[in-house]
């Protein structure tokens, strides 16, 4: 399996990444994806009947909230082989909030409305973790910055596992995957915005690595 890493911001897989994201961008802006939208989280909304599906769910987001990323890129900073992969991951996480905003201003898109079921509505102690961005873009939905950490994440963990380890690549990806389904199913986002941000979380993660110089092991 090749190295997704070795991509790098001269590349057209990079420019083909920052032209889907801002065509995508633009579509969100001029409605061109509601009805998309609306049709995913009608047919997920069918699913809410399941309550022991729905306690997977909603313990599985945790995982991905931005506190629980912020707190493993200090964990990875401090590791002495990890050092350079978590304050690249931890200086990724910074970018990608503070860009956020400015899109999500710009987009100006409300996060769904819709109403959970008794089984997901969680207590006072254990609570969805919204948005941490600027309080004018906290009930702002595009781009998805959740996804696009934990995308940025499998990037840079695909980035630099050793060769003998490559069987874990797909487990790796799978976690963006899992995190994205997870905030769609409990009606955090729209399908567009997990997209627009797993392709933000990618085109932050190729730069940054190529900027700090983050390559492949060698073994």
């Amino acid at each position: 399996m090749a190295y997704i890493g070795l991509t790098t911001v001269r590349s057209p897989l990079f420019f083909l990444l920052i032209s889907i994201f801002a065509g995508l961008t633009v579509l969100v802006i001029v409605g061109g994806t509601s009805v998309l939208d609306d049709l995913v989280l009608s047919t997920i909304r069918v699913s809410h009947e399941n309550n022991a599906l729905n306690t997977i769910i909603l313990y599985l987001s945790f995982s991905g909230d931005t506190s629980t990323l912020l707190l493993l890129s200090i964990v990875l900073t401090i590791i002495k082989r990890t050092r350079r992969t978590g304050m690249i991951f931890l200086t990724c996480i910074l970018i990608i909030l503070i860009l956020a905003i400015y899109i999500k201003i710009l987009v100006g898109r409300d996060i769904p409305q819709i109403t959970l079921p008794t089984s997901l509505n969680v207590t006072q102690d254990l609570k969805l973790e919204e948005e941490i961005v600027s309080p004018m873009a906290k009930s702002l939905s595009y781009p998805a910055t959740h996804i696009a950490i934990a995308g940025c994440l499998a990037y840079l963990l695909d980035l630099r596992m050793p060769r003998k380890l490559r069987y874990l690549i797909p487990l790796i990806w799978s976690y963006p995957v899992l995190m994205a389904v997870s905030r769609l199913y409990l009606g955090q986002y729209y399908l567009t915005d997990v997209i627009g941000g797993f392709l933000l979380g990618l085109i932050i993660g190729m730069a940054m690595s190529n900027i700090m110089k983050l390559n492949p092991p060698e073994k």
